[in-house]
């Protein structure tokens, strides 16, 4: 009994200890599958997150660097500025589980932080200030004419949201025939077609006075001014479209435009709305060129700008981006901005309602220098080096031929 006794109290211990070493390495094995779930992720996402980071620290340097083919490189990643929080937030949570990974996140979470406050209408100092009373409001739609948009669509969104003032920039002379037999609700109008793809048509419910075209910029591309008259106030228009960018050259050119701009906004008096098809993203640092001299604010609401336009074949959410906007300086107050969904076309319109309160203030019609409301040259002489290159050749002739005739009458 004895011996048992000395048995069970030698193996039992043996048993406990066999059993607790199971039930550690278990505990163990629990513990480390997380970090090595997270570890594996962030293997899974380092790719992505580097070639993130390098988009966003490009996009930053846009504010710095905003000419040359470096500068346009910079703009075109600072217009996925939201998409780039989304991701570097993504491969934050794996990073930061996993020790080994931590710095990565580190990096990843700081320029999420930076984007999403330059992104964030929290520290924008280019909003547009919300009106805090309105009992008197107005609506604008702005509209882009282009390969991928139909008329029909036009005009059917126009009808449908039904604003006091509607801007179509990109109409040609026969698009601006049809729009006037389709929109005929609208029976003020400031017309300015260009076969060059730049012309801008403004159409109001409300009276419109001192309508002219500028040509600015070193093209010389139209840029209407209007000015349009309400019960309750009156506000100056700017429409026009700017050049498409697809390298340095179309960036440099289209910024020339928009200083040209900006400095004809700021000789305004009184409230301006500018609207158009910009083709600018108000993340870059190109956008100071519009905004800076004239003052003007983006017109936004919510977390970031809801972007108009898309970038590939399809259009996603993820892949929207804010090429188009409404600016508006100090005097106008804004209530609302909406993109309108359901459009079948790249560029989506979008929809202000600003509220107005200087019906008592002054109105001063606005001078230009003769210079911007000259035509081009170009429109009206296009023809002229043709013949200059194929005079002499032709002038020759006759000057031969002429004394032949003269020498067959002496004969005769």
């Amino acid at each position: 009994m004895e011996q048992e006794q000395v048995d069970s109290l030698t193996t039992e211990p043996v048993v406990d200890s066999a059993e607790e070493s199971a039930s550690q390495k278990k505990a163990r094995a629990k513990r480390e599958r997380g970090p090595q779930i997270a570890f594996d992720l962030s293997m899974a996402v380092a790719p992505f997150a580097l070639a993130t980071v390098l988009v966003t620290i490009v996009g930053l340097s846009s504010a710095f660097i905003s000419s040359g083919s470096v500068g346009w490189v910079a703009e075109l990643c600072a217009s996925f500025r939201t998409q780039c929080v989304i991701l570097l937030l993504i491969c934050t949570i794996p990073s930061v589980l996993s020790k080994p990974w931590r710095i990565m996140a580190l990096i990843c979470g700081v320029l999420a932080l930076v984007s999403l406050l330059l992104v964030s209408p929290v520290v924008d100092m280019n909003k547009a200030a919300p009106a805090k009373e309105s009992y008197l409001s107005f609506s604008l739609l702005e509209a882009v004419l282009d390969k991928s948009t139909t008329m029909d669509e036009v005009v059917r969104v126009s009808l449908e949201t039904n604003p006091e003032l509607l801007t179509i920039t990109g109409v040609t002379l026969d698009d601006m025939a049809r729009l006037n037999e389709k929109l005929q609700s609208y029976h003020i109008r400031a017309l300015y077609p260009n076969n060059n793809g730049h012309g801008v048509c403004v159409y109001s419910k409300v009276p419109l006075k001192n309508s002219k075209v500028l040509y600015l910029g070193k093209e010389k591309l139209p840029v209407a001014v209007t000015s349009a008259f309400f019960e309750y106030g009156w506000v100056n228009i700017v429409a026009f479209k700017a050049p498409e960018v697809a390298d340095a050259d179309s960036m440099d050119r289209r910024n020339d435009l928009m200083e040209s701009v900006s400095n004809v906004v700021s000789s305004l008096n009184g409230p301006v709305i500018v609207s158009g098809n910009m083709n600018l993203t108000p993340y870059a640092g190109n956008s100071a060129k519009l905004v800076s001299k004239a003052k003007l604010k983006v017109l936004r609401s919510g977390l970031s700008i809801k972007p108009n336009s898309y970038a590939g074949p399809q259009d996603f959410i993820v892949n929207r981006l804010p090429v188009d906007d409404i600016y508006v300086n100090d005097k106008v107050s804004y209530l609302d901005r909406s993109v309108i969904s359901g459009f079948e076309g790249r560029l989506l319109p979008i929809k202000g309602v600003f509220s107005l309160s200087n019906k008592d203030e002054k109105y001063q019609a606005p001078k230009f220098a003769e210079e911007l409301t000259r035509p081009p040259k170009k429109q009206s002489k296009a023809p002229a080096p043709e013949p200059e290159a194929k005079t002499p050749e032709p002038t020759q002739e006759k000057e031969q031929a002429k004394p032949a005739k003269k020498s067959r009458k002496k004969k005769h």
